[in-house]
């Protein structure tokens, strides 16, 4: 038998997705998308507080407990997968000192500072680029994703508002964009470990 470039390739692909296995089981995330939309519409003016908060809350917790139970499900399905040790510790280093940090500091500064531009937008256009390229890369629909983001900064601008009002929309874009991102990782995972 002899191996082709493809075979090398798909091996590669293979072994990408499974030393990032949690981060491709994208049916568990489609609830984190939701629960950002619903923040979209809490966070719009006009809309009662207390009422807001326990809808927010409460999409959380659903959220929460649908990606344990859809977890059960990709463990029967697909069995245990375990990291190696370690292997990881540079990019979690990096998330939870430097990008994590940008990408809330930049949903502080348009709230606090309202700007012209909504700095969100490129900020977490390049969380999602560096999200995609160290969980294994593939995944081409979050380029189109942090794209649509990234031009989101203009919105404000555009609209001759500040950067606080069109928070709603970024949240909605982002909550959307999510979503339909975390199912897609699922197809594409599926399609690689099956040979599809």
């Amino acid at each position: 038998m002899t191996i082709t470039p493809d075979d090398i390739e798909r091996s590669a692909r293979i072994r990408a997705i499974t030393d990032n296995f949690f981060f491709w089981q994208g049916r568990r995330f489609v609830g984190l998308g939701f629960v950002m939309i619903f923040a979209a519409f809490a966070y719009l003016p006009g809309a009662y507080e207390t009422a807001r908060n326990i809808l927010l809350l409460a999409s959380i917790a659903v959220a929460l407990l649908l990606s344990e139970r859809i977890g059960r499900h990709y463990r029967s399905e697909f069995g245990r997968v375990q990291p190696i040790p370690g292997a990881h510790a540079r990019r979690a280093r990096l998330k939870w000192l430097l990008v994590y940090p940008a990408m809330i500091g930049s949903l502080v500064l348009d709230l606090v500072y309202p700007l012209p531009v909504l700095v969100s937008g490129p900020v977490w256009a390049g969380g999602i680029c560096l999200y995609r390229l160290s969980t294994g890369g593939g995944r081409d629909h979050y380029l189109v994703l942090a794209a649509m983001l990234a031009a989101l900064a203009f919105a404000p601008l555009l609209a001759g508002t500040t950067s606080k009002p069109a928070m709603p929309l970024l949240l909605l874009l982002l909550g959307t964009g999510y979503a339909v991102c975390a199912w897609l990782d699922d197809r594409e995972m599926r399609a690689v470990l099956r040979g599809a």
